[in-house]
């Protein structure tokens, strides 16, 4: 019975380990450890039914997690400062060689605010090789412009890269 609880409660712990270095938000990470941790505490005090234990206990740890989680994501949300953003005409394409790698998807956080704008990340090409430049919430710099992703489109020598950039409706 000892070995059993000490099992699950190392295991608990190692997956509440695991999980917060791989979570991209908050309320994720708090669940996930509150649920790991939770179990692990759940299998000790209810020593004589261990699994009953553990699944309250992790149930009861990640609905505490998500909640204290989900806080501090609104929280970072409000304290965000996105990038300045300008208004240009469309830019000219650059040629690459090679093609973009695979888009990585990301999780959006809470808006800053009604009016912002969620640019997606994408991979910009900085002369030498791709970069990748993480999504992230822009206020639109006037009421009358749009986002327009960067895009990429193969031709017979490569690729044609077209950042980003404002545009305004008309």
């Amino acid at each position: 019975m000892k070995t059993m609880l000490t099992g699950c409660l190392s295991v608990s712990l190692l997956v509440a380990l695991l999980v917060l270095a791989g979570c991209e938000n908050q309320a994720q990470t708090g669940a996930l450890a509150g649920a790991g941790l939770g179990a692990g505490a759940g299998a000790l005090v209810d020593r004589h039914h261990a699994g009953r234990g553990a699944v309250l206990g992790g149930v009861i740890g990640g609905l505490a997690g998500y909640a204290i989680g989900n806080e501090q994501d609104k929280a970072r949300a409000a304290a965000y400062v996105p990038p300045p953003v300008v208004v240009q005409p469309a830019p000219q394409p650059v040629v690459i060689a090679q093609p973009p790698p695979p888009i990585i998807v990301e999780q959006q956080p809470y808006p800053p605010g009604p009016s912002y704008v969620w640019v997606n990340g994408y991979w910009a090409w900085d002369g030498m090789r791709y970069v990748w430049q993480r999504g992230y919430w822009a206020a639109p710099p006037e009421p009358t412009v749009i986002w327009v992703t960067p895009r990429y489109e193969h031709f017979d020598r490569g690729y044609h890269y077209y950042p980003g950039y404002w545009h305004r409706r008309y």
